[in-house]
């Protein structure tokens, strides 16, 4: 008994340490996790101050966002997981720098995923649908894809059992289509804004509507309406006001390394035609001037303006992050996951997160990701964010985490493991991720865990983009060169980052294009 309180004590003096977010045992038994501190649920998110002018499906779309009455027990919004000034992205500096993945409103449950920005997530293409033009999938909203467009989006964190804890009225989690929180819908009734919902959609909405259309129609789509609006996707950084913005302008002047770092990223003019122009392969997925001539409706949406994310698929060959929570969470004192299943890994360590490859609800035209049998062209595959806002944070020392699982924790690492995934610590050794074991016989160590998923990575082969170009297999569907062993050298990094850097929203009050998002709107 005295050891257990010793480490009680110390896990508590651990988050003194922390900037004093209180750390707690998991419920489901104390020994289990007596290494395994994990984080209370988040603080409630402040409400933002409005930036532009919102129309009134706007302004209830925000309103419901940041309610933290909605979910079950009551203490968490939408919102929590995603503020403003950290690129509506993770929030807490403390549980990013130690995991990532963001805890939920059920004490001692944590996310498998970081919380994907939905920053510039509005002119995501409705999908997620297979392009032919640039052979590969895009759109759809999620990591993995699992929804459609932000509507469809905005249904799942209150019915996910880590995140909000609302039961699906049809049982079935993960969230699949069709499913939705009656008590939420409840809630709508009484709440500050509800004569906002009744102007909207008319006073007797709540006996015109049965409870999954409220929650559907006027809480999905009301979310997914404010996050098209420019107080998200605002186009106000300081690339905006640069030359390269549209239109162009002239109250940001880029310094030497951000303009190096543009000429590497490979966005914008080239005049000098600078041989360096897209050696960092950033613009292969984190550019959306492909889809000017693949998908212009995109392009026209966002009035030419640069997206900075194609919206495609890709297994970049992130490792896992082992200090992940989520994989301690296996109740292995208490009957398993069947006596706790919300939000329980009964896999452990062994868990694997395969991305599209698990996307449990098909493409509008069908395609089935998660069939064992058909989808091994998926996993591993993740869906590319927006570099907009990338690097912006509340504080210069806020902890951000990067990857679709947090293991990053800076733009200098994340930028650094995009050039060297594929060497070691031996000058010139190149590890072949084709080979059945990419490992053996290796000279120097691997300057990186291995990859989560070896199916499907990027630039399998280790080759460089001259010995790309070499082989024949350049272009923006290319899977060599692009990821692994750029050849960057340290300050060429440097410059990258600071590009990156200048894409952060704010620095302008918005100059948003029109709302890409439409919903329906009772007469």
């Amino acid at each position: 008994m005295r050891k257990a309180r010793l480490i009680y004590v110390a896990l508590f003096g651990l988050a003194g340490a922390l900037g004093g977010v209180v750390l707690l045992l998991h419920n489901s038994g104390w020994a289990q996790q007596t290494t395994l501190p994990l984080l209370r649920p988040l603080p409630p998110p402040a409400f933002p101050p409005t930036i532009v002018t919102l129309t009134p499906m706007e302004q209830l779309g925000k309103d419901m966002l940041y309610d933290t009455t909605l979910s079950n027990p009551e203490g968490y919004a939408c919102a929590q997981c995603h503020i403003p000034t950290a690129g509506f992205t993770g929030p807490s500096s403390v549980v990013n720098a130690i995991s990532g993945p963001q805890p939920g409103v059920v004490l001692g449950r944590v996310s498998n995923r970081r919380p994907q920005s939905y920053t510039y997530a509005a002119f995501s293409p409705y999908g997620p649908v297979f392009n032919a033009t640039l052979a590969t999938w895009l759109g759809g909203t999620f990591w993995d894809g699992r929804t459609r467009d932000l509507a469809h989006q905005a249904q799942q964190p209150p019915l996910n059992p880590v995140e909000m804890d609302n039961t699906p009225t049809n049982g079935i989690y993960p969230p699949v289509f069709g499913g939705y929180s009656a008590l939420l819908a409840q809630k709508l009734q009484s709440r500050p804004y509800t004569p906002l919902i009744q102007q909207i959609f008319g006073a007797n909405v709540f006996t015109t509507y049965t409870p999954q259309q409220v929650f559907q129609l006027i809480f999905a789509q009301g979310v997914a309406v404010y996050q098209g609006t420019g107080e998200v996707c605002g186009f106000s950084s300081k690339y905006d006001a640069s030359i390269y913005g549209v239109p162009p302008k002239t109250l940001y002047t880029l310094s030497a390394s951000e303009e190096r770092g543009r000429i590497l990223y490979g966005v914008g003019p080239n005049p000098t035609n600078d041989p360096t122009y897209g050696g960092a392969q950033c613009f292969q997925c984190h550019s959306s001037a492909a889809l000017a001539t693949a998908l212009p409706s995109v392009t026209a949406l966002a009035g030419g303006r640069e997206l900075f994310t194609m919206f495609c698929y890709a297994n970049i060959g992130t490792p896992k992050n082992l200090t992940m929570p989520f994989y301690k969470m296996t109740d292995n004192l208490v009957g398993g996951c069947s006596t706790n299943p919300h939000g329980c890994n009964s896999l452990g360590i062994n868990y694997i997160d395969y991305g599209l490859g698990a996307n449990p609800n098909p493409a509008p035209d069908g395609t089935v990701f998660d069939n064992p049998a058909t989808n091994a062209q998926y996993l591993g595959l993740f869906k590319t964010p927006s570099n907009r806002d990338v690097d912006l944070r509340p504080t210069p020392t806020f902890v951000k985490a990067y990857m679709h699982n947090g293991v990053h924790k800076s733009l200098q690492k994340v930028v650094h493991f995009y050039n060297t995934r594929n060497l070691t610590t031996q000058p010139g050794e190149v590890i072949d991720f084709t080979k059945p074991n990419p490992y053996a016989g290796l000279v120097g160590t691997p300057l990186w865990p291995p990859p989560e998923v070896l199916a499907n990575v990027q630039n399998a082969i280790g080759f460089t983009p001259a010995q790309a170009a070499a082989a024949g297999t350049t272009g923006v569907t290319a899977e060599n060169g692009q990821v692994g062993n750029l050849g960057l050298t340290a300050s060429q990094e440097a410059d990258v980052v600071n590009f990156l850097k200048i894409l952060s929203d704010f620095y302008t009050p918005p100059n948003p294009v029109a709302n890409p998002v439409t919903a329906y709107v009772a007469p």
